[in-house]
């Protein structure tokens, strides 16, 4: 019983953490990207100067 239950629930856990999930990631990424207008893309510099900043030695 318990070895059928394992069966089952590797099956559902190759299916499930396969496609289906990379896209539910991808799109999501994408749907935070455009909704925050590509905020990762346009503060970069920012970002790395005040990691830059926290970080120096």
């Amino acid at each position: 019983m318990i070895d059928q239950i394992a069966q089952i629930n590797a099956a559902v856990s190759g299916f499930i953490w396969g496609v289906p999930a990379m896209i539910c990631i991808i799109g999501i990424g994408l749907l935070l990207t455009i909704k925050t207008r590509c905020i990762q893309v346009r503060k970069f510099t920012v970002a790395m100067k005040e990691y830059h900043k926290i970080h120096e030695i």
